[in-house]
């Protein structure tokens, strides 16, 4: 379809700014506000 000239035009739409830098500063020293969930370890469970 690409050889035709039969894919609709792709047009994305415009985004902001991100200002998210990818750090993340916590208020206390061993405070967690994000897991991606790779690996977790409970009290119950060890």
């Amino acid at each position: 379809m690409k050889a035709q000239g039969l894919l609709a035009p792709h047009r994305s739409a415009p985004r902001a700014a991100h200002p998210h830098d990818g750090t993340i500063v916590t208020e206390r020293v061993d405070e967690t506000w994000g897991s991606d969930m790779t690996e977790t370890i409970t009290t119950i469970e060890g």
